[in-house]
């Protein structure tokens, strides 16, 4: 049964969406529009992208924005964020960042992100929590219960704790499920989760390239003079 503080913690992130077939609110912090999206991405819209991939330091893919300067971004964006909703209760907070596929890209990605986020928002931070049974290099897993396999869980860590998923990028969000599942085993309760980008093949249906916004702009001004 969750307790007083659970309870807060979940009505604090309450108006979010639902992942698909679950019960777990989520966020994001940018649009991701993948290469094959089949339309032309804004200016804004591209340095977007690329500050994802630069946040990722995939060794596949090549960002012009320099890597600390995409995890200090996120930082004020995610740290901006959580202020809002969850104001003096983040000591109650335990921060997950669900592993990258590999040891290697996991401590390039999260190790020192993790720790700094964690201390200066006054979170847990359990990413020592959470290691690799055996480094396999630069080998891609093939599937979700692959990815479980080849990590070791401090299960007494996590029992009773309040956890703040996060993720580079969510597609579906069932890997956020998926290892939701897993910590919820241990006997931990998921707030929510958050990834830096949420992939998109389409723009929403209100979108207006800014270059039409500025022609109806001058249209309604020329109307109002």
């Amino acid at each position: 049964m969750e307790d007083i503080i659970t309870n807060k913690l979940k009505c604090a992130v309450a108006t979010w969406d639902t992942l698909p077939n679950s019960c777990i609110k989520y966020s994001y912090l940018y649009r991701y529009y993948p290469p094959m999206c089949g339309f032309k991405l804004t200016d804004r819209e591209l340095n977007d992208r690329e500050l994802i991939w630069s946040f990722r330091q995939s060794p596949k893919i090549i960002s012009q924005i320099p890597h600390q300067k995409s995890i200090g971004l996120v930082s004020i964006r995610l740290e901006k964020l959580l202020s809002k909703l969850f104001k003096d209760s983040f000591y109650e907070l335990v921060f997950v960042c669900i592993p990258a596929s590999n040891q290697l890209e996991n401590i390039i990605r999260y190790e020192a992100f993790s720790k700094d986020l964690s201390q200066d928002m006054c979170m847990i931070n359990a990413y020592p929590h959470i290691t690799f049974k055996e480094d396999r290099g630069v080998k891609q897993i093939q599937n979700e219960s692959d990815s479980l396999d080849r990590l070791q869980f401090d299960e007494q860590f996590f029992k009773g704790k309040n956890v703040l998923l996060f993720d580079d990028i969510m597609v579906t969000g069932y890997s956020f499920a998926h290892f939701a599942n897993k910590l919820s085993s241990l006997g931990a309760n998921i707030v929510a989760a958050i990834a830096v980008g949420r992939t998109f093949y389409h723009r929403r249906k209100e979108y207006i390239p800014p270059k039409i916004r500025t022609v109806f702009r001058s249209i309604i001004d020329g109307f109002e003079e």
